[in-house]
C-alpha cells in the first residue's frame, strides 16, 4: 500500500535508511541496481499473478526417478506457465 509518506519527489530517492537523496548524488552503479531490483519485482508480480492460473496443474506427477523432487519438474512446470518449452540442465 502506497502512502502520501511512501511518494519520493521527482529526482529524488530514497537511501536505505528512507533519505531523500538527489539523483545526481547517486552513483551511476546504484542507479542500474535500483532498475534491475524494480525490473525484477515488477516480473515476479507479474509471474506471481499468472500463477494461480497455472496452480491447478502444478500437483506432483509421477516421474521415474521416484523422487518427485521440484527440480525434475521445472522444464514441465515452466512449458505450462510460458506455452513454449524450456530446457532446464540439473
Amino acid at each position: 500500500m502506497t502512502t502520501a509518506s511512501d511518494t519520493v519527489p521527482e529526482g529524488y530517492m530514497k537511501d536505505a535508511k528512507g533519505r531523500l537523496v538527489p539523483l545526481e548524488a547517486v552513483k551511476p552503479e546504484h542507479l542500474l541496481e535500483d532498475e534491475l531490483v524494480r525490473r525484477l519485482h515488477e516480473a515476479a508480480a507479474q509471474l506471481a499473478e499468472r500463477l494461480p492460473a497455472v496452480g491447478h496443474g502444478c500437483a506432483r506427477e509421477p516421474d521415474n526417478t521416484n523422487t518427485g523432487s521440484t527440480m525434475s519438474r521445472l522444464p514441465h512446470l515452466a512449458q505450462r506457465m510460458f506455452n513454449t518449452p524450456i530446457a532446464i540442465q540439473v
